[in-house]
């Protein structure tokens, strides 16, 4: 029924691409409603089980948020995960070259937080080879104590992320990241949203 409904599984990397999925849907389309999710806790669950969601996604639709991290290119990695083709369900979409890059890309935003000016986030986040690199960098820079102890791993630990950094960013994305500002930087993001909204309007 045209306007219906449009109930969608997610599946994604952690708890940030979690909540960049559920906003992405939100601005997309207010037919939307979350399913069920899927927490991969990396691409490796994603990886040895997308061919199963790419079967389950003719039966219920499916959103798939996974890195392009390494590999060459968008195109490149969706024939490595699905050489045999992709459901009409399934919407699989890659952020460039990791969902770093889609918070970059709002750059008064990530700035505002971080306390920065926002004239020295990259102007073209997609480009960079470690996006989370270069969100680092512009965290030590903050005088915001809690964003630096937040979101930079310590010194003495192991850790590749700080301790709230899932937190800290996912509120940013709930409360504060624009995803019309950051299309402007992003094509993948800006990909994404299109295809979003034209799986809503068919």
């Amino acid at each position: 029924m045209p306007g219906s409904d449009i109930h969608i599984n997610i599946v994604f990397e952690d708890i940030l691409s979690a909540s960049i999925a559920e906003k992405l849907l939100k601005s997309a389309s207010n037919r939307y409603v979350v399913h069920r999710k899927y927490h991969g806790r990396g691409s490796g669950y994603i990886r040895s089980h997308i061919t199963k969601f790419n079967e389950a996604a003719r039966y219920h639709p499916y959103l798939i948020l996974i890195d392009l991290d390494t590999t060459e290119c968008a195109p490149i990695l969706r024939n490595k995960l699905l050489p045999s083709g992709i459901s009409e369900n399934l919407i699989l979409r890659i952020p460039v070259p990791e969902i770093e890059a889609w918070l970059l890309a709002d750059h008064v935003g990530i700035s505002k937080l971080i306390g920065i000016s926002n004239h020295i986030v990259h102007r073209s986040p997609e480009q960079l080879p470690d996006p989370k690199k270069h969100l680092f960098s512009l965290v030590k820079r903050s005088c915001k104590r809690k964003i630096r102890e937040s979101i930079l791993p310590s010194q003495n630990s192991t850790a590749k992320i700080g301790p709230d950094y899932n937190a800290v960013l996912t509120t940013f994305v709930n409360e504060q990241w624009s995803i019309s500002r950051a299309c402007r930087r992003s094509y993948s993001l800006s990909r994404a949203i299109d295809a979003l909204r034209r799986f809503a309007s068919d």
